[in-house]
């Protein structure tokens, strides 16, 4: 017979081993506690920047007008904690809300679509000029990272990689014109080049868990032109803060061993958790055992498994 005692999700991780009078051993494991943080539109805003480079020239972007450079962020982050380490697993959707119709359209006509982001760079050197209007749709980023050492509630936020959704199809509307006449849809996707510094943190106040995730990262790419490249660099920056209103309390699970060999054992467990058993792992069959605290288990009956989950 074997018991684990769980959180909920993910990994499994062993905290501690004892022999029961059998001779059998039961092992206590503790699974990674998943968290869905619901991120707060009026909290978080990341700020594009960055430049167009053509002809020799790097053009800054500037926006095509109030607010089309810095929306703010809804969704959510999936979170994954295991003693003194915080991981963000895929499974994150961190969204900016259209700010508007911009410039150009769809697949870089001309015209306005509604988009999230939006910028314009303009160069004028008198025998040549280059305008450009970018805006960006359906743009959808995940995080991800290893466990990252949590102290005091505060982690490393250069640690943590934002990455284009890959089913978001998210795209870079684009359109060039002057010395340079260029249009087009760049699909965004893959990791972001992040910058190394910042610190995240997870506090606690009144029973409400907030996260809060400082965010630096760039992505460029290259357009072909019959003139030559146009190189893209783009910059977000900003953070993003996030709650998890219901904080499950942590499964405080007890038994008492038998004293002679073959004897039940008692096992006890939080009251908003309930057991269950499994008898195989490959792949496992859990299912509800008991609701309430302490029940009797046998412990002449090979292959069993037990955990606590939340109710």
């Amino acid at each position: 017979m074997k018991m684990t005692s769980s959180l909920g999700l993910r990994k499994i991780r062993a905290v501690g081993m004892c022999a029961l009078g059998s001779g059998m051993l039961a092992v206590l494991t503790v699974r990674a506690q998943t968290t869905a943080f619901a991120l707060d539109p009026v909290k978080s805003t990341v700020t594009l920047s960055g430049s167009v480079g053509a002809l020799g020239l790097t053009i800054p972007l500037k926006e095509q007008g109030p607010g089309s450079l810095v929306p703010s962020y809804s969704g959510t982050l999936t979170v994954n904690r295991v003693g003194s380490t915080v991981e963000f697993v895929s499974g994150s959707q961190v969204v900016p809300v259209e700010t508007g119709p911009w410039q150009p359209g769809v697949g870089g006509d001309a015209g306005q679509a509604l988009a999230s982001y939006a910028a314009k760079a303009s160069a004028n050197l008198g025998f040549f000029s280059v305008d450009a209007t970018a805006a960006s749709r359906r743009l959808v980023f995940d995080l991800l990272s290893a466990p990252v050492p949590l102290q005091n509630g505060e982690f490393g936020s250069g640690l943590i990689a934002l990455k284009f959704l890959d089913t978001a199809n998210s795209t870079l509307d684009f359109r060039v014109s002057g010395a340079l006449s260029q249009q087009g849809s760049k699909v965004l996707s893959g990791l972001l080049t992040n910058t190394i510094g910042g610190t995240g943190k997870i506090v606690t106040v009144d029973g409400v868990e907030t996260l809060t995730l400082p965010i630096d990262s760039t992505y460029g790419f290259d357009v072909d032109t019959a003139v030559g490249k146009v190189t893209f660099t783009l910059n977000f920056k900003g953070q993003l803060v996030a709650t998890a209103t219901a904080i499950p309390d942590p499964p405080v699970v007890s038994l008492n061993l038998p004293t002679v060999p073959g004897e039940p054992l008692k096992l006890f467990w939080s009251s908003s958790y309930k057991l269950q058993r499994a008898t195989t792992l490959l792949p496992p069959d859990w299912a509800d055992f008991a609701t309430q605290s302490p029940v009797i288990i046998p412990t002449v009956q090979p292959g069993e498994f037990f955990q606590v989950v939340h109710k």
